[in-house]
C-alpha cells in the first residue's frame, strides 16, 4: 500500500473497519485488525503502513505483548 494513501482514499467497502463489520475479524489480516486499533497514522505514513511496520518490527502479533 502506498504510504500516502489514507483510509479515506479507499472505497468505503474496502476499509478495514467496514470489512470487520461486514465479514467479521476472521476475514481480516492481522495488519488490518491492528490498523483498526491504531486508528490513525502520521503525516508521513498511513495507518495501514504503520500497522505493517509494527508487525514486521515485532515479528507478528506474538511479539506484541
Amino acid at each position: 500500500m502506498d504510504q500516502s494513501l489514507t483510509m479515506r482514499d479507499l472505497p468505503a467497502d474496502e476499509r478495514p473497519r467496514e470489512r470487520l463489520r461486514r465479514y467479521g475479524s476472521a476475514q481480516l489480516s492481522n495488519a488490518e485488525l491492528l490498523a483498526i486499533l491504531l486508528r490513525t497514522g502520521t503525516t508521513e505514513i498511513s495507518v495501514a503502513m504503520l500497522a505493517e511496520k509494527v508487525l514486521h518490527q515485532f515479528h507478528g502479533l506474538q511479539g506484541i505483548d
